[in-house]
Order: C-alpha cells, then structure tokens, then sequence
C-alpha cells in the first residue's frame, strides 16, 4: 500500500492540473491578526464542486473540498481523504480512507459519500468537468472506509485523475436536502463558507474539526478586483494581503518594493480555441494557416515583458519527463506559409469572430497583435471584448469562432493533459467545440493503459505529432504567474508549473503572520 505522506509523483500518478490542492488564503489586514484578504483578478460565479470555472474556482472551492488525494507544499502527492491506495491489478484501484472525518455540517465521512460522488460526476445532468474521463468508473464500498474502483481500462494516471479539484467529494446526506449548490457548500477541508456574493466577494473561515488539526489563519477573504491597476494598489496600501496576476510589466517594480513579496514561476500559457464544428474554422489547413501567422517572439515581449516565451509547439512543459523537443517547436512565424495554406484550402477573404477577455489587459494586448497577424494573411477579425465569465459559458456551449485563453496542462502526466483537453467530451474544450477524433481517442486511451513509460512516450509524441497536423488549439506563448504578498506572511510554498496556480490553497494550512 502507498502512505499518504510518502507517495511522490510517480509514473502511475504524475500529474495534476494547476490547480489542484489548494490549501488557502485569509484576510488579514494586521500582522498576527489571523485574518487575510486575497485580491484576486478572477470573477467567482458559482460554487459547484464538480463544474470547474477558473482559477479563482480552484484557489477558493479547494480549501474548502477535500479530494482523495491532493498535493502538499513541496508538490509531491499526498492523502486527503484516502489513508492509503494501490492498484491490485491494473484495473483495479483501492482506497482505504481516512476514520474519524466529519463534514462542515457535522455528517461523517464515509465510502457512501466518495460513491455518491462519483454517480454525481457521471450524472449527465450535473455537467461534471470530468463526466466523460470517469464515464464506465464503478465505485463500491469494501467496508465503510474502503472503497474499490473498477476502471473500465488500465489507466496508470487513475491516482492523478482523483487528485484534480474537480473530483471533490461531497455529502451524500447533505445533497440528499437537495441544497443549492451553486451558492452553498459543506466540504471536510480547512476552510468552511462563510458568506458568497457571487462575483464580488467570498468569505470562509477555520474549520476547528479539521482533520489534521485547524489552519492558523481564523479567516480568508477572496474579493475580486479585476483591474490590474486597483488589485496592486490595493496590496501596496495593505487594504488585502495577497493579490494574483500580477502583471508582467509591474513585477519587477514589486519585487523592488518594499515589504512586499513576488513569487514568479512558470505556469500557463496562452493559446487559440479553434471552433471546429464552425465550416469557417472546419478545415485543418485554415487552423495551421492561423498558426503560421502569429508572431509569438512579439506576443511574449509585448505582452510578458521578460516573462513569457514563445510557445510554438506543443504544451508540455520541459520539466516533464514526455517533453519532446522535436513536437515543442513545430510552427515558427512564416506569413508566407500561412498564405499559401489558405490558398490550398480555397479560402479567401475569411472572417472570424475573435473573443478576448477584457481583462486582466495581457488579453487585450495579445488579441490585438493576433488580430494584425491575421489581417495580414488576409483574414478579418472581429474583436468581441467580454468578461471572462462569458468566455467560460461560451466555451463550454461552442458559442465561438476563436477564444484567447490561458490555460495550464494541469501536470506531467500527459493524460490529464491531452485527454482533458482533447478527449471526447470531456467539458473543457473539446465538448464545446465538438470536436471528436477516432485516432486521438484511440492513442489517448492507448497512453493511458501502457504501464512501460517508454512505449507511453512514443504514444503521446505520435498523438502530438497528429494533434500539430489538426491544429485544433494553436498554443501561443508561456506565461509566467506571479503572486505578491505582504513579507510578513509566513508559510507560502513556492510551486511551478502546474501546481503555481494553487500555490495558496495548498499552502493555506501552514499561512501566518510573522
């Protein structure tokens, strides 16, 4: 069996998304006042466990939800709820969980509640993020803390997969008063909900049954502030103690200031969303045109002043053990090219509706580079400016030509990234677009059952080679992430990659004033 506080990322659990165990923030506007205020650029619609929004989502529903596994503040994996697990074959996963767990409302934790959540997440008409990866998981119960999942294919990622905040487990009992989900919550984490005003402001505070004992911080505030201008004011005047997204061109002068802490690491990136199910977007040759147009050397010293670099291939990041250098730069700037592409397609005097988030303002200047690119390949673009919520909705329901967005490869682990993102239906992207391949599907599920990390590299560089040939994302430039906060905040983990997003949540029971 696996101990929970021993289990490394390994080849049958790599990777997560960025955004997984977050262990959180509090508002604090005075040292040693075991409060804290994070002023976040995202906008928090709803608080449904299993729908995932943004990254605000994962930093505020994750100290709040617990999952079977998680991360600790070094990234390696590590038990939430499960005491311990092992595949007893390669289709066959076993959990034993933790005793003694209870609910913010007072329910015990029990294998009933990990089996309500997964016919939950399998419900169709929930909307689960992660409906379609876990379509055909059976959940049973041993005993009251042991519960076996029947996989209906090897899948070596299978511990990943739980590890990811879309799998939060819930209360069957609770959800039995069929409670409004949206705006209610009652996990096992650190953090209790308090108070939501959707888009505006969301208040948890110390839950003193915790499991691993109470958080030293009493209270965390996450309050939206989406202009770049106010969130860092607000930092240097002490009205929050924490603030995300800093923007690239300010980073440095922050990390010059004094009391005052940046942590920048690598992260995300920002890429295309090609609707594919639109006849104007329908032709693999208009999408790799689009590729060859962009000037991503531009892009990244406009946008990311120092803290970004081209990304012209595909995403996965050089510290993963599946990089391949010969897939990570496949489409460099060439007009020329791109031209000639639209011509072989038989497309002349395109027009496209293009969808930028008007904030945080990056969106806005790398959508107006984008757009000039295109135009001078021939393709006319219309610039649709709306908040990010709306691109969210307008993701998921298809409602687009072309979206801006920035996203992550939620871990090393090729699966949860390229099955998340171009599996069938899997509610990210590929749902919406509906988009749907026979060779992509057969090589991600080809990935997923081969245990021999070699043959699996070979996989994953074929089914990238093939993906480069579509072209249904065109992946633009990375991006780092930057978070500042007060000096005098203690116990902050500093994680890259896929995890940099939920740095706080998963730091969020070791947070404190000096």
């Amino acid at each position: 069996m696996v101990d929970r506080r021993q289990m490394m990322l390994g080849a049958a659990a790599l990777g997560m998304s960025s955004s997984l165990a977050f262990r959180a923030f509090a508002q604090s506007p005075a040292a040693g006042s075991g409060t804290l205020t994070f002023g976040t650029l995202g906008l928090l619609a709803g608080l449904d466990p299993h729908v995932a929004a943004s990254s605000v989502w994962r930093k505020t529903l994750t100290v709040i939800y617990d999952r079977l596994i998680g991360y600790d503040t070094k990234g390696r994996m590590v038990g939430e709820l499960a005491e311990s697990w092992e595949f007893t074959d390669p289709s066959t996963f076993v959990v034993r969980l933790k005793s003694g767990v209870t609910f913010h409302k007072g329910q015990p934790f029990t294998a009933a509640d990990v089996i309500y959540t997964f016919a939950r997440i399998q419900d169709p008409a929930v909307g689960a993020t992660l409906a379609k990866p876990l379509a055909g998981v059976k959940v049973e119960a041993r005993d009251d803390l042991t519960v076996v999942f029947s996989l209906p294919q090897p899948d070596v990622s299978f511990p990943a997969v739980l590890a990811t905040e879309e799998v939060a487990i819930v209360s069957a009992g609770w959800m039995a008063s069929a409670p409004n989900v949206a705006v209610e919550a009652n996990g096992t984490g650190p953090f209790m909900l308090k108070s939501f005003d959707p888009k505006v402001q969301t208040v948890v505070t110390r839950n003193p049954a915790f499991y691993e004992g109470p958080a030293k911080l009493e209270t965390i505030t996450y309050r939206s502030i989406a202009d770049d201008s106010a969130r860092i004011n607000a930092l240097r005047t002490g009205s929050v103690d924490v603030i995300d997204t800093v923007p690239w061109n300010q980073i440095n002068a922050l990390k010059a200031a004094s009391g005052i802490t940046v942590f920048s690491a690598p992260a995300a990136f920002m890429s295309l969303f090609c609707n594919v199910s639109m006849p104007r977007l329908a032709d693999p040759r208009v999408r790799r045109a689009i590729a060859w147009a962009i000037d991503r050397n531009a892009v990244s010293m406009a946008a990311f002043f120092g803290y970004g670099k081209p990304l012209s291939g595909m995403p996965m990041p050089a510290t993963s053990a599946f990089h391949n250098p010969d897939t990570a730069d496949a489409f460099g700037y060439d007009p020329k090219k791109a031209k000639a592409l639209l011509a072989e397609a038989g497309v002349e005097g395109l027009k496209i509706d293009f969808m930028v988030a008007q904030t945080p303002a990056v969106y806005v200047v790398v959508g107006q580079i984008i757009a000039a690119n295109l135009a001078a390949i021939g393709i006319k673009t219309n610039i649709q400016l709306v908040d990010f919520p709306t691109v969210v909705d307008r993701k998921n329901t298809g409602n687009y030509d072309l979206i801006l967005y920035g996203t992550n490869v939620r871990g090393p682990d090729p699966n949860l990234a390229y099955d998340y993102f171009f599996g069938p239906g899997t509610g990210f992207w590929a749902n919406g677009a509906k988009f749907e391949d026979a060779r992509v599907s057969k090589l991600l599920a080809a990935g997923r059952a081969e245990q021999d990390e070699t043959r699996r590299k070979e996989i994953y560089r074929e089914l990238e080679l093939y993906l480069l040939e579509l072209s249904p994302w065109i992946f633009i430039s990375w991006r780092d992430d930057a978070m500042a906060y007060k000096s005098s905040l203690q116990g902050m983990a500093q994680l890259e990659g896929a995890l940099n997003v939920v740095t706080l949540p998963i730091s969020a029971q070791h947070l404190h004033w000096a």
